[in-house]
């Protein structure tokens, strides 16, 4: 008997035995013949054969076809290809012990290991890590980024790159009728190098557009790279600001410049550049990422940064034009006593509800009870900023998000001057399964709408995005969704525990509604990485936890507690490509 579900233009197929199945046309392979056979694809001429293979028994054996040396599958592992025309075709199965020699399904067909047998057989480029894009890598990017389309865990609202590694979301406006997003982006494979900030456009938020309209790093003064920054709009304009990273064998030298967005999509650099090229007294080169804002009649822009005797400084400066900028100082946070690390990253400022609202990155601060373990932390200040005299004066203040791969969040004003902001759906130099397989790394965080409430920020999906998901309704604790991309709005005080996955290989949500306390346990993940900064992460809310909302996108997991009082945002990374689970 055989069955099957369309998704996404693939039929999936549930069965003892391998079948194909084929979008164009339904076609069926013969069961094979004794142990292990070879499934031989030359005579179908379908694009793309997707094929479920499900063991007789678990754990199904697979062996080397020389040595004849076991090792082990423990469930069912789904694979795509391409049939060519006439073309001879390999199957490809990626063993969770990474194997790259043949190997036999005992109960069924011929597979062998490596990453170029599927697709197109692509050939990487070991590309120098400060290589900007240039005219001779158009053919290659190109051919880089449709290999990318056909790797199986893309999200489907997260933003994320077309090929290699996305960070820190950067730019960020809603600008001629459409939200703009800039972030940063090294295009040459999943790792950081040369950052450039590519760009998406959307009118609602769910469908995102490449844009050509991007910054390379192509002068003298960002030679290392265009960082992180922010956005402005003026007089019908959008002024970009970044920071230029410049290295030198002694250090950074600090460079901060401007790009201006024109009305019809164009970027143009000011031929100014760099904006501000100094160092102040008493702080390190480390000076970066810009934030400019209007208050009070000037513009402002802050800067994270160190001091040469090892603290975080915020530091400060006015403008009357955007371009003519003069250093004031730092701004130090009263109200508060808290070690706050050797250095910001990325400061942020919005207005929330009458509050001042301030966001910072942190490097260098210690763990401090279930705050602060990923490897950097981001934190908001509620309270009230005083530019003359030089002060945010902290009412409140906590985590963003409690998850573990959360980092340097922008907060900008979206249409109609809603309080939104973006976060780096990842953290710090991290290795995950899969990626140089794929060849691209991590995504942006949801879009999130921003509220106070009792003196905490509250952070809310849209709800033209949550409409988008599949929603499901769950009777048991363990979650085997048929969809990649699914939505769960949990009330049910009885369940105490969710398991999504299966037995083996499953990330475990622990819930203890009365105390307010949930924690998200990666430890059950047959893939680990950052295991340096611990395996679960921990919320104990100071009230009764009402309902948990956890949507997950393709491996992407972002959990709203309380309507948004608290979130936990995610990576999670099963052994199969697809939902076979």
């Amino acid at each position: 008997m055989l069955h099957g579900v369309k998704r996404k233009g693939f039929l999936r197929v549930a069965s003892i035995m391998p079948f194909p199945v084929c979008e164009k046309e339904t076609c069926q392979i013969s069961d094979p013949i004794g142990k292990a056979s070879t499934l031989d694809l030359t005579s179908h001429k379908q694009d793309v054969v997707q094929i479920a293979i499900e063991p007789e028994t678990s754990p199904a054996e697979l062996f080397q076809d020389e040595r004849n040396s076991s090792m082990y599958l423990n469930n069912s592992h789904t694979i795509e290809i391409e049939a060519k025309g006439l073309n001879p075709v390999v199957v490809f199965v990626q063993t969770d012990e990474g194997n790259q020699t043949p190997v036999a399904f005992k109960t069924g067909i011929n597979v062998k290991a490596g990453k170029d047998v599927i697709g197109n057989n692509m050939k990487f480029l070991d590309v120098e890590k400060y290589t900007p894009i240039q005219k001779s890598h158009e053919a290659y990017l190109k051919e880089l980024m449709e290999y990318c389309k056909d790797t199986p865990r893309h999200p489907s609202y997260h933003i994320h790159p077309p090929c290699g590694l996305v960070n820190d979301p950067n730019g960020l406006a809603y600008f001629g009728g459409k939200y703009h997003v800039f972030y940063q982006w090294f295009p040459f494979g999943p790792e950081h190098g040369m950052k450039h900030w590519a760009h998406v456009i959307s009118e609602d938020l769910v469908k995102w557009e490449w844009s050509d309209q991007m910054l390379i790093p192509d002068q003298e003064y960002e030679k290392n790279g265009c960082y992180s920054g922010n956005s402005i709009e003026a007089d019908g304009k959008l002024y970009l600001y970044y920071t230029a990273n410049y290295k030198t064998e002694q250090g950074k030298i600090p460079k901060q410049a401007m790009a201006v967005m024109n009305s019809d999509g164009t970027i143009l650099k000011s031929p100014n550049n760099p904006i501000i090229d100094e160092q102040p007294e008493g702080l390190i080169g480390e000076i970066r990422d810009p934030f400019v804002f209007e208050k009070e009649g000037a513009y402002w822009m802050l800067l994270g940064g160190g001091s040469t005797d090892g603290q975080a400084r915020l530091i400060l400066y006015k403008s009357t034009d955007l371009e003519n900028w003069v250093y004031q100082g730092n701004i130090e946070l009263t109200g508060i006593d808290l070690e706050l690390g050797y250095m910001y990253e990325c400061p942020s400022y919005i207005e929330i509800d009458g509050k001042d609202v301030l966001f910072l990155s942190l490097m260098g601060r210690t763990p401090m009870g279930e705050r602060f373990h990923n490897e950097f932390s981001s934190v908001y200040f509620v309270g009230e900023l005083s530019l003359e005299d030089k002060t945010f004066h902290v009412e409140s203040f906590d985590e963003i998000d409690k998850g573990f791969d959360f980092y340097a969040p922008q907060a900008f004003y979206g249409k109609d001057r809603q309080p939104m902001m973006f976060a780096w759906l990842g953290c710090g130099a991290q290795e995950l399964p899969y990626a140089k397989e794929d060849m691209w790394i991590h995504s942006l965080t949801m879009p999130r709408f921003l509220t106070i409430k009792e003196g905490k920020l509250c952070q809310e999906v849209p709800e033209n995005i949550k409409n988008e998901y599949a929603h499901l309704d769950i009777d048991s604790k363990r979650i085997k969704p048929e969809e990649d991309t699914w939505y769960i709005n949990l009330t049910d005080k009885q369940i105490s525990e969710i398991q999504i996955g299966d037995q083996e290989d499953h990330l475990s949500i622990k819930i203890d509604w009365a105390a307010g306390h949930i924690v998200a346990d990666r430890s059950t993940l047959k893939h680990q990485f950052s295991t340096e900064y611990g395996i679960q992460r921990e919320v104990s809310m100071s009230e009764e936890l009402k309902n948990i909302e956890i949507y997950y996108d393709n491996t992407f997991i972002e959990i709203y507690l309380n309507d948004g009082k608290d979130t936990m945002t995610l990576r999670v990374i099963s052994r199969k490509c697809r939902k076979l689970i």
